[in-house]
Parts: structure tokens; C-alpha cells; sequence
């Protein structure tokens, strides 16, 4: 199974990410969003996709990726595992 991770923190072209992995054809996936803090709250978006594709939201209380992706994505590993 493939993993793809997302860090999010502006909803502009989110939902265009959404749907184009609801339009995947072999849904052999789980995708690992990670809010970072965001303003721009994606939970009503979020919503309309729980039946089309397997994902997993976290909301950092801080923006990790402001100061460091790595350490962004290494906490998402954490929480993955």
C-alpha cells in the first residue's frame, strides 16, 4: 500500500488535491494530511471525501513546517506508525 502525505496550510488548490485522489482509480492508499496550523480550517472540505479515499487528518498546534519540514514530516511518521 502506497502512503502520501500532505502538508497542509492554505485550503487554495486543496480541493483540487482532494478530488484528483478521488479520482484515482487503484485506491490502494491512505493518505496522511498534516495541518499545520492553518487559518484556513479544511474540515468541512475534508468531509465530502471520507467515502472516496482512505485518510488520516492531524492538526499540528504549531506550524512546524514554517521553521523545519523535516521535523514536520518526521512527527507525521511518528503518528503513521
Amino acid at each position: 500500500m502506497l502512503a502520501i502525505i500532505i502538508p497542509y496550510y492554505k485550503i487554495n488548490f486543496f480541493r483540487e488535491t482532494l478530488e484528483s485522489l478521488a479520482n484515482q482509480t487503484d485506491k490502494r492508499f491512505k493518505v496522511y494530511i498534516g495541518d499545520d496550523a492553518s487559518l484556513d480550517n479544511p474540515l468541512t472540505l475534508l468531509e465530502i471525501y471520507v467515502s472516496k479515499f482512505d485518510f488520516s487528518y492531524y492538526k499540528f498546534s504549531e506550524n512546524l513546517g514554517a521553521s523545519s519540514l523535516v521535523k514536520q514530516l518526521g512527527t507525521l511518521h511518528k503518528i503513521i506508525k
